[in-house]
């Protein structure tokens, strides 16, 4: 399979925070798989019940992979969540925005999902 398009074959490790949710992804992975997929919907339900009216902001933090391919990665990654997001209904067009971010320290690279309130 090409880079871009590989899917995670384990689960996602999913942190809950008050305010967001913080997805890992195995190195050069961008895509969920139906379990780790599970796991996020059971997560985001509970999450989205507390937070009522909210918008969302996706943060994609690069992985240790090299400068171009992490960047590339993280760009994929918010772009899946906020896809997924929208297909499941718990935000449109206007409620998520989504950014890039560079890791600060050496990181397999995550996506936060944080819930802001309006």
């Amino acid at each position: 399979k090409p880079e871009a398009t590989k899917t995670n074959r384990g689960a996602l490790q999913i942190d809950h925070g008050s305010d967001r949710l913080v997805v890992s992804y195995p190195k050069s992975v961008v895509e969920m798989d139906e379990m780790s997929a599970a796991v996020l919907e059971r997560a985001l339900r509970e999450t989205k019940a507390k937070s009522g009216n909210y918008k969302i902001l996706i943060r994609s933090v690069t992985g240790a992979e090299p400068y171009s391919v992490a960047q590339r990665l993280a760009y994929y990654r918010a772009l899946s969540m906020r896809n997924y997001l929208i297909e499941k209904g718990i935000g449109t067009n206007a409620t998520i925005r989504s950014k890039v971010v560079q890791a600060t320290e050496p990181d397999m690279g995550h996506v936060e999902i944080i819930f802001q309130a309006n």
